[in-house]
């Protein structure tokens, strides 16, 4: 009978995998098969080459998805020219509307900023002083969930030691499960998955099937994690297609501006002179007509 949910821990997942009961195992002796996935499995996401959940199934951001140096430095080119236009007309807000009543609603807000810290602040923050155009701390808060929560689990191969309960709080989703299966070479757990999936899998052309399993969770969970600007660079380059389809002799200078790329692909938040050309230059039919 097939498990119907959408994700499981690494612990959990492993043993399933060949029928084991993963609550009569123990971390210090699990069967070999169940140590040799666990180990495997540590390391892909260690390594960043799939992407790990946390205990409520929600995809964390995979730092692999991280904006480059070069794509950062522009982002922020770019994020300051657009609030430098906005400042040019902006209006003092009133901010005696948005500041508590009264102090029992300070005290409770103070309260909630405590709690806030405690739950998703780390306890020691990294020095960034020499960190001049915030790069490094760029990339520390856009992997920040992702580190903390496979943290430790490189001893796993390394040295051996199950810890049973970071691999029950580190899970993996059925999709990410079919990309490490591909990555690797390795059958998919049948208790997971149907005939039909894993017939695709084994097919001549099995690097179709992560496209064709994947549930529309998880497509709107991989919508979620990726940034603004990761975003609107797909849909740019989408609408580029369509538009070049209908007319191969557009200029890519026209479609910097057509008001689709600058609207539905969301280009007009980033006005870099070369963003929109980087991203649809490759795109075009005939590159004699730029």
């Amino acid at each position: 009978m097939l498990l119907h949910t959408d994700h499981l821990s690494i612990w959990e997942l492993a043993h399933r995998w060949y029928g084991f009961d993963p609550n009569s195992s123990n971390e210090q002796s699990p069967p070999l098969q169940v140590q040799d996935t666990i180990r495997l499995l540590c390391k892909a996401l260690t390594n960043c080459e799939i992407t790990v959940s946390n205990i409520n199934g929600i995809l964390l951001k995979n730092p692999a998805n991280a904006l480059s140096y070069e794509d950062y430095l522009e982002q922020q080119k770019e994020l300051q020219d657009h609030e430098a236009e906005e400042n040019f007309n902006l209006i003092e807000p009133e901010h005696e509307k948005y500041l508590p009543a009264n102090n029992s609603d300070w005290n409770l807000a103070d309260q909630f900023a405590k709690e806030y810290d405690e739950l998703y602040q780390p306890k020691v923050e990294p020095d960034f002083t020499n960190d001049e155009d915030g790069y490094e701390s760029y990339l520390y808060r856009f992997g920040r969930r992702y580190w903390e929560l496979v943290d430790g689990l490189d001893r796993a191969y390394k040295l051996r030691i199950y810890d049973k309960v970071k691999l029950e709080a580190a899970h993996i989703d059925k999709t990410n499960v079919l990309l490490f299966c591909e990555h690797y070479d390795i059958q998919p757990p049948e208790f997971w998955f149907g005939e039909d999936v894993l017939k695709k899998f084994n097919s001549p052309d099995s690097t179709t099937i992560t496209k064709g399993a994947r549930l529309q969770k998880d497509i709107d969970s991989f919508w979620a994690s990726l940034s603004h600007k990761q975003k609107a660079r797909i849909m740019t380059r989408e609408i580029a297609k369509i538009l070049w389809q209908n007319n191969a002799n557009y200029k890519i200078t026209e479609l910097e501006k057509h008001e689709a790329i600058q609207v539905y692909g969301m280009a007009k938040h980033y006005l870099g002179k070369h963003t929109i050309r980087n991203w649809i230059s490759e795109l075009k039919p005939d590159k004699t007509n730029m």
